[in-house]
This record gives C-alpha cells, sequence and structure tokens, in this order.
C-alpha cells in the first residue's frame, strides 16, 4: 500500500494517502535470485509448493 500511495504522490503531487501511511514500516528488501537458483527451482516444480 505505501508504494502504492508513493506512486499516487508522485503522479498527482497529492501527498495525503502517503502521510497517513508515515508509521508503516517499509518492506524488506527481498534479494534476486540467480539464475542457478532459477534453474534449480524450475527443475524442482518450486513454484507449485506455494500456490497450493
Amino acid at each position: 500500500c505505501k508504494t502504492i500511495a508513493k506512486v499516487i504522490a508522485q503522479v498527482t503531487g497529492d501527498y495525503t494517502f502517503l502521510a497517513q501511511l508515515k508509521d508503516v514500516p517499509l518492506l524488506p528488501p527481498e534479494p534476486m535470485w540467480t539464475i542457478k537458483q532459477a534453474k534449480k527451482w524450475a527443475i524442482e516444480n518450486y513454484r507449485k509448493t506455494y500456490l497450493k
């Protein structure tokens, strides 16, 4: 929600919604996976493990 509010604020110049979320912590960055990990997960059908 905070990211969406930030985009809205940048596009419209209205920071009302973003200001309401000032106390909401930012999400921690999620490291990108490597090509090696992606290939391994593809072989293991990893996607199906979290779609159940």
